[in-house]
């Protein structure tokens, strides 16, 4: 009895501290997104900068916000996977619960590969930039510019992209719960009219019964 209650404490322990290194995993990046989402706020009102940089950092500190936000998402995500592979029986790993790993998975792979995209416009647009500056006519500087804005414009989209794809999967994850705790309530319900009906229908029996006895007593006297 000792031993199977010390190996209970130290479970417990082990998984106390896995959740609080989770935890400090998901709270720096979130500490980093708020960092980022405040200097992304101050640039405005910076007066050493030139419109061009402002547009640059704003480009870069939108960027990082996206790329942290993935890395939380993904995160978070895989830290659920991976407790409901520990928590699942093997039929439940073969049955319904094993969508909701595919799904995630399938999220997981879409938001890096469009986080590759990204990286990889970002470094084509830091290249044209670097033409840019050394540009020697108007023409070529117009040229650059506008495939510069074009590719901008681009990895804009692919950060709604990935903030969309984050938010429809959030509110999947969402319904499903709500499905969940809905079915549980109905079943709870379910149960208490049965447990009602169950009683109604002794008190019933234990009413005839009572009925009986009196009929039978009554004959007794006569």
């Amino acid at each position: 009895m000792e031993i199977n209650s010390i190996n209970g404490i130290n479970t417990q322990m082990r998984q106390m501290g896995m959740n609080q290194a989770t935890d400090s995993y998901s709270r720096n990046l979130q500490n980093q997104i708020a960092d980022a989402q405040k200097q992304l706020q101050e640039l405005s009102s910076n007066k050493d900068m030139s419109q061009e940089e402002k547009m640059a950092k704003q480009q870069e500190l939108q960027q990082q916000i996206s790329d942290l936000n993935v890395q939380l998402r993904q995160h978070q995500m895989e830290q659920r996977r991976e407790k409901q592979q520990k928590q699942s029986s093997f039929d439940d790993m073969i049955g319904g619960n094993q969508k909701t790993g595919v799904a995630d998975t399938g999220v997981i792979i879409s938001l890096s590969t469009t986080k590759e995209q990204i990286a990889g416009m970002k470094k084509v647009r830091t290249d044209l930039q670097g033409k840019l500056r050394t540009a020697q006519t108007e023409e070529e500087k117009a040229d650059l510019q506008e495939k510069i804005d074009n590719i901008t414009q681009n990895i804009g989209d692919k950060v709604k992209e990935t903030q969309d794809t984050i938010s429809d999967h959030q509110n999947a994850e969402q319904d499903k719960t709500d499905k969940t705790l809905d079915k549980k309530e109905d079943e709870k319900e379910s149960g208490t009219n049965s447990v009602s009906e169950e009683e109604n229908g002794s008190v019933e029996v234990k009413s005839v019964e009572s009925a009986n006895t009196d009929v039978e007593v009554q004959k007794e006297k006569e």
